[in-house]
């Protein structure tokens, strides 16, 4: 889970409206942006989460990967199961150039510690 720690107080529209950090099971630290479920940021070879927000913490429900993100969001086959899961934030990381892991690792890393439920690949069973 992802605590709330920078909340803004733009909490409507497709705008951030928070940063927040994570990590995965090797104590790789992750910075997100934070957005609501419908938002459909630019941003390039980005990863992103569906998630719940619930006292205070984001829960993914959903992780996935993207080369072109605006593109990847627009009709995205697993938003209507997440959003029926209880998902209403969209948290995006993009890694940056000397970044130690990349959004493909990074992707495979987040699902296999966060074990999202709507994720079937790299998950932990």
């Amino acid at each position: 889970m992802f605590a709330d720690a920078t909340s803004r107080n733009a909490l409507t529209g497709f705008s951030q409206v928070a940063s927040v950090s994570g990590f995965d099971s090797t104590d790789t630290d992750y910075s997100f942006d934070v957005y609501s479920i419908h938002a459909t940021p630019r941003a390039t070879n980005a990863v992103y989460l569906f998630c719940k927000y619930q006292a205070g913490q984001y829960t993914p429900v959903y992780i996935g990967k993207a080369e072109n993100l605006h593109s990847r969001l627009v009709g995205h086959e697993r938003m209507d199961e997440a959003v029926s899961l209880g998902a209403t934030h969209l948290l995006v990381h993009t890694p940056g150039l000397g970044s130690r892991v990349q959004y493909g690792e990074a992707e495979r890393r987040l699902i296999a510690h966060y074990n999202p439920v709507l994720n079937l690949r790299h998950r932990n069973f």
